[in-house]
């Protein structure tokens, strides 16, 4: 079971042991739903109890990844 830390600005997500493709999607609707409640400027996966990731893992870092990037340049003063 992934495991959600807010801390200030920053969420920590930690993985659980196998990353599949129902996990991805349960982590990816949780934070989705954490970020629309409390500002998010940074994310951290912790990986220590990780063994196994399939595509679907791989997919949900890029994803967060990028849609963290979006939200930054969307949040950010235009000067």
């Amino acid at each position: 079971e992934p495991v959600f830390k807010t801390e200030g600005t920053c969420l920590t997500i930690v993985l659980p042991g196998e990353v599949d493709h129902p996990v991805s999607d349960y982590v990816r609707r949780t934070a989705d739903r954490i970020m629309e409640k409390i500002y998010i400027k940074d994310k951290e996966f912790d990986f220590s109890e990780t063994t196994f990731m399939d595509s679907s893992g791989i997919g949900l870092i890029m994803g967060a990844t990028a849609r963290l990037a979006c939200a930054a340049a969307v949040s950010e003063p235009f000067m």
